[in-house]
């Protein structure tokens, strides 16, 4: 279980964002890690597995600009769940 406390203050930038990231300085682990869209608010959750150094899933809604969000990631077996809600 992964939880984090997130306020998004600054609009897309082009580029992915790091949320949260546990992996080597050459990104090719992922173990675990979580990321904003380089277009949007929304999620990207990143694992690495012996099979791929980059597997996950994306959110489908955006995150709010200027509000608190609790982001609860849960990887159990092959599955990740993504909750969020307003802090």
């Amino acid at each position: 279980v992964t939880q984090l406390l997130v306020r998004i203050i600054e609009p897309p930038t082009g580029s992915f964002r790091s949320l949260m990231y546990k992996g080597d300085a050459n990104g090719n682990s992922r173990t675990p890690s979580i990321w904003l869209h380089p277009d949007s608010n929304r999620l990207s959750i990143r694992v690495s597995t012996v099979d791929t150094p980059d597997i996950g899933a994306d959110s489908i809604q955006t995150l709010p600009m200027n509000d608190w969000v609790f982001v609860t990631v849960v990887f159990m077996n092959y599955t990740c769940l993504l909750y969020t809600s307003d802090a």
